[in-house]
């Protein structure tokens, strides 16, 4: 990256670092651009968490199994890639989801 340059800065809902990890597309080219650090992830403890608990799920089985992989070297994996914050303190924002107040917190 040229002298100057900033990276873009980036936090990812649980859902989109999925389909980055498990399936090629849009979500898989944000991890690429991570790797080679175009992009700078963030991310928290209870985001890895949720990750964690997202792929242990079974529908996820098959495609993990296929992959030669378990949930907790993917979870490994992305954290490698990301700088791990400790998130704001906001009120409730997201009533159908809570999860995602970490997100943007």
């Amino acid at each position: 990256m040229p002298a100057g340059e900033t990276t873009m800065r980036l936090v990812l809902d649980t859902n989109i670092i999925v389909s980055g990890l498990l399936w090629r597309g849009p979500p898989r080219a944000i991890l690429d651009h991570a790797r080679s650090g175009r992009v700078t992830l963030f991310t928290t403890p209870a985001l890895l968490a949720e990750l964690d608990d997202v792929l242990t799920r079974p529908k996820f089985d098959v495609r993990l199994v296929s992959a030669g992989v378990v949930p907790a070297e993917l979870v490994h994996g992305f954290a490698a890639l990301c700088a791990i914050v400790r998130a704001a303190s906001i009120p409730p924002v997201i009533v159908q989801d809570p999860d995602d107040d970490e997100v943007l917190a």
